[in-house]
């Protein structure tokens, strides 16, 4: 976004490249491929579109803007909305929104919140910005204490999404410590306000990213269009992007992002979705300094792109300041 004419930039992604900066290995593995797809809900008002939620750390308060694509025009927002009062969370209680699915399987997404210090994780689930429940995971077959997974071990709560493709979202996790990864497949008792843990899925332990590693786990969404969820890399030092292509928690193998534009250090990876409405996923940047917001386009089956990038007025989406956006 250009902050003099409030203008988004939509910036086109030129290609995959299998054998640039990325976190390897390269090394393709076996996976077989579904036919459900895997694709994270973030519709909260059922028009068809992808909202993005947003909670300011200070305050508590979470809010949903309602996206609506206008064409050439680009990005605006159909309508605001905020959570009531009395759901205000502050980072101040340790607790954080991580994620967004649709947990109880009724059509609409939930919001996924974690406690740092305590490991604790609950659903909130939502009609738009009303919370109609909530329950906290407890243990299932796959056993382990699903509170373990604290700041001070290490463990990350990475993201949300159907990984397997039984219907029903899991949960990623990531040791910045340890680089490991690691899938909760979740089952459903008693639909729609129970769930358990019913088995961990590690990722191979050759693919082990520390933060040390430089790289960072930015995002999920079904990149390739194979209708598995893919996991979105990002290294900061060398403003590198990579996808990892999984089957479950297979790895098949990965890419790097080209684009001809490259984000600096102090621009994050916010949200991914299909924005533009093209049917391809989209990646959105915050510039943490100035607040600005831009897209890059996506091609889902790794060919080039034409060279240019365009640029859109967006008058109103503009993240406050203590905000983040929840979306992965």
């Amino acid at each position: 976004m250009n902050r003099a004419t409030r203008s988004f930039g939509v910036f086109v992604v030129l290609g995959w490249c299998t054998g640039c900066d990325q976190p390897a290995p390269l090394e393709a593995s076996e996976g077989a491929l579904g036919t459900l797809s895997a694709v994270p809900n973030t519709d909260f008002n059922g028009d068809g579109a992808p909202d993005l939620v947003y909670h300011n750390g200070t305050t508590g308060r979470t809010r949903i803007e309602h996206t609506l694509w206008l064409g050439a025009e680009g990005l605006d927002i159909r309508s605001e909305v905020e959570l009531d009062p009395s759901l205000d969370v502050p980072d101040s209680t340790n607790w954080k929104p991580q994620g967004i699915a649709d947990f109880d399987r009724d059509g609409r997404p939930d919001l996924l919140w974690h406690q740092g210090v305590t490991g604790e994780t609950q659903v909130w689930f939502m009609n738009d910005a009303a919370r109609i429940g909530f329950t906290m995971l407890s243990a299932g077959s796959g056993g382990g204490n699903v509170n373990g997974m604290t700041d001070a071990s290490g463990w990350l709560l990475a993201g949300t999404g159907d990984f397997n493709r039984d219907g029903i979202p899991d949960i990623l996790w990531h040791n910045r410590n340890s680089g490991a990864t690691v899938i909760w497949h979740m089952n459903v008792l008693n639909r729609p306000r129970r769930f358990i843990r019913i088995d961990s899925a590690p990722f191979a332990t050759s693919l082990n990213l520390p933060d040390s590693s430089g790289w960072r786990l930015a995002a999920i969404n079904d990149f390739d269009g194979d209708g598995n969820l893919d996991i979105v890399w990002r290294n900061a030092a060398s403003n590198s992007v990579s996808v990892w292509h999984m089957s479950d928690a297979t790895f098949l193998y990965s890419s790097a992002v080209i684009a001809d534009y490259s984000p600096s250090g102090n621009q994050d990876l916010v949200a991914t979705a299909d924005f533009d409405r093209d049917g391809k996923r989209d990646l959105m940047w915050l510039n943490r300094d100035t607040r600005e917001l831009f897209l890059w386009s996506l091609p889902t089956d790794g060919a080039s792109l034409p060279l240019g990038t365009e640029s859109y007025p967006v008058p109103r989406l503009y993240p406050r300041v203590s905000e983040r956006i929840v979306n992965r």
